[in-house]
């Protein structure tokens, strides 16, 4: 038997999955309704037949991916995997035995297949829920047990509690995991997810990075030309087709500032190839923008600097509110080089960059450059392919 557990409105949710097909979206005709505005009337359905689980996206307006990756015909999912409909995640799992699972220890609330369980041995507990929650449910504080009679001698007790913890596990991975997708890709996340030190890797600390500042140019004389709706959206689709890219290349998206980007390679895990991914990631996205340009009414252009060297990573902010960022004297310098030293169109790195990339790309020495606030010049280099 497999249900869903998700989030709606700040509460965890448990829905079984009947054999056949079920409708997932906003409309009161779907099987499984969630309100959510990034969720479409008629958005996802999952089918389920001879013990497998099937999905596709339904048309929808902000798609359906699977563990981080959007789908576009129907396929097979199994239990833990994640589902994106729109922004709300829905994690698949295996429970019980259909015949178990409907038992007097279960009640199914109203029409829609929600599910309210008295959970009475960890078996489901372990396969309802990511691999580490047995143990959180073990050393939670347990809820008064029950004894219920099944018939004959078979006296059972059941901890009506745990299903609540189980469920609230879930939530708290959700938010993390939504936390977490600001600013890191998919496979980033899954290996903090499943790391045994997680939240050290979010713990201030220096690192040897490569920064990576990219803008819009002539963003306000593009202002004056547009509406602010429109702006939004342009900015929105540039953004998002950007970001998708640095994630592809195992980056970590610092911030948007206005019109531009912050992104670091490096952090939060090492990557000894981290300037080479950084530069890799800069050429798609300048492909990428060819592509965009053709179907945008006011075609843009971007400029882009890329520096290498020591930062400190990690949340910084105050007590309650933290953000993953980098700082230090490595991004100063690649955002000089994009303010004053790259042209529109143009990737610019600095030596220390250069250094680190052997010669893997096609670089064009550009000379020493001095920048503005520093005693010292460096030398800069475009990169060509």
């Amino acid at each position: 038997m497999f249900a869903l557990a998700y989030v709606d409105g700040g509460m965890p949710h448990v829905h079984v999955l009947r054999v056949g097909e079920t409708l997932i979206g906003r409309t009161p005709a779907c099987d499984l309704i969630i309100n959510a505005p990034s969720v479409s009337r008629r958005h996802a359905r999952l089918r389920v037949v001879g013990g497998r689980v099937f999905v596709r996206d339904a048309d929808s307006t902000h798609g359906t991916a699977v563990n981080g990756m959007p789908i576009f015909e129907e396929q097979e999912i199994v239990s833990g995997d994640r589902l994106l409909v729109g922004e709300v995640e829905i994690t698949l799992i295996q429970d019980l035995p259909e015949s178990e699972l409907r038992s007097e220890s279960h009640q199914v609330v109203g029409q829609t297949g929600h599910l309210v369980r008295r959970v009475d041995d960890d078996r489901a507990v372990t396969r309802a829920a990511p691999g580490d929650l047995n143990a959180a449910a073990d050393v939670a504080p347990l809820a008064p047990p029950r004894s219920e009679r099944r018939g004959g001698n078979d006296r059972r007790t059941v901890d009506l509690g745990r299903l609540s913890r189980v469920a609230q596990q879930l939530m708290q991975e959700t938010w993390r995991r939504e936390r977490l997708q600001r600013h890191h890709s998919p496979g980033v996340i899954e290996r903090v997810l499943q790391g045994t030190d997680a939240d050290q890797r979010f713990i201030p600390q220096q690192r040897d990075v490569t920064v990576m500042f990219c803008d819009i140019v002539g963003f306000t004389t593009l202002c004056e030309q547009l509406e602010p709706a429109a702006i939004g959206d342009l900015l929105n689709s540039f953004f998002g087709q950007m970001a998708d890219i640095i994630f592809d290349h195992e980056g970590t998206l610092d911030k948007f500032i206005g019109d531009a980007i912050l992104a670091v390679f490096g952090a939060p895990f090492d990557q000894p190839d981290h300037a080479a991914r950084c530069v890799a990631a800069a050429l798609a996205m300048r492909r990428q923008l060819a592509h965009f340009n053709l179907e945008q009414p006011h075609p843009i252009r971007m400029r882009t600097a890329i520096n290498t060297g020591r930062a400190l990573t990690g949340d910084i902010g105050s007590p309650k509110r933290r953000e993953f960022t980098v700082l230090g004297d490595v991004v100063g310098i690649a955002a000089h080089l994009e303010a004053s030293v790259a042209q529109p169109d143009q990737i610019v790195i600095s030596d220390r960059t250069r250094e680190q990339l052997g010669a893997a790309f096609q670089l064009r020495p550009l000379g020493v450059v001095s920048l503005r606030g520093r005693e010292s010049n460096l030398a800069a280099f475009e990169v060509i392919g």
